[in-house]
């Protein structure tokens, strides 16, 4: 069998583990890709994964990218390097053509929100990280100020049915809606007047650049790489803080300012192709595979 020149890996398990198998046949050149925030920040951190990835970066023809500035500048923290030994490399997308038409409203009438109301919404993973029960405080927030407002989170997790259960107990039950997994983002996105993102930490988000293709506002808390995705004021607001009031009066001041949200729908809508399309990732990557293999062959030369 042929050795391949180059290796790419992504993710910090298959990163240590595929990265130090390519080592061992001898693959010239190595790029490993992180796709967050390190991974002692999360529940998935193993004890082998900083020696395993400082014994790989000892490799002279050896390229790491991120997708996001912030989640580079915390693998430099944790590792201990200097953040140019990382290279970002923001996601790419290849957005719908168009955007659905009937199928949010059907969409819509299915959960049983009627057309003619806003909507904030979400999709997202009901884990710890993600902080669901923050954005279920904020959906009842909105609630409480916008008795027209419904509110909606797409999305599986091991957190799903108790946030289900406190939902259920709370007075505005029959205005926030859980309806799990979605098959069908790109339509789940189009029903939403906003978005919002209640995250303690993120890399790269690619759920806010997919409901900016879709016209929608984004809301969040500004960690991580969050606002690496959008323009501050233009397709996506911050939040002063990570309150449900904080995040609530953000959400209900679009809401309440029609011709403000709609500038921003148009915003988001280009802003999330120019800046995130396919060719633009497609062509960076290619940058750090050539990057790898001339250092390879630089120091092929030198030996």
């Amino acid at each position: 069998n042929a050795r391949p020149a180059l290796v790419q890996t992504w993710m910090d398990y298959c990163n240590v583990l595929a990265g130090i198998a390519a080592e061992i046949v001898g693959v010239p050149s190595l790029v490993l890709s992180g796709r967050s925030y390190a991974p002692d920040n999360f529940e998935i951190f193993q004890p082998y994964m900083r020696p395993g990835y400082l014994e790989l970066m000892s490799r002279r023809s050896f390229e790491f990218t991120n997708n996001s500035s912030a989640g580079t500048a915390d693998y430099a923290r944790w590792l201990g390097q200097p953040a140019d030994r990382f290279i970002v490399v923001r996601n790419g997308f290849e957005f719908p053509t168009q955007s659905p038409i009937e199928q949010p409203h059907m969409l819509q009438r299915s959960l049983g929100i009627p057309e003619s109301v806003p909507v904030m919404g979400t999709v997202t993973r009901f884990s710890e990280e993600k902080q669901p029960e923050l954005w279920l405080e904020t959906a009842e927030a909105i609630a409480a100020r916008r008795p027209d407002a419904h509110m909606v989170a797409f999305g599986g997790g091991v957190l799903l049915d108790e946030v289900r259960a406190k939902a259920a107990r709370s007075r505005f039950a029959n205005r926030i809606h859980l309806p799990g997994l979605t098959l069908d983002p790109w339509t789940a996105l189009s029903m939403m007047d906003v978005f919002v993102l209640t995250s303690r930490i993120e890399g790269l988000p690619n759920v806010l650049v997919e409901a900016q293709a879709m016209g929608v506002p984004v809301v969040t808390t500004g960690r991580g790489g969050m606002t690496e995705t959008y323009v501050e004021g233009k397709t996506g607001l911050t939040a002063p803080s990570a309150t449900a009031n904080e995040l609530a009066a953000v959400v209900l001041g679009l809401l309440d300012d029609d011709n403000r949200r709609k500038q921003m729908s148009l915003a988001a809508y280009d802003h999330a192709r120019r800046s995130f399309g396919l060719d633009r990732m497609l062509h960076d990557t290619l940058s750090v595979f050539e990057r790898a293999a001339a250092q390879e062959a630089s120091a092929r030369n030198l030996s």
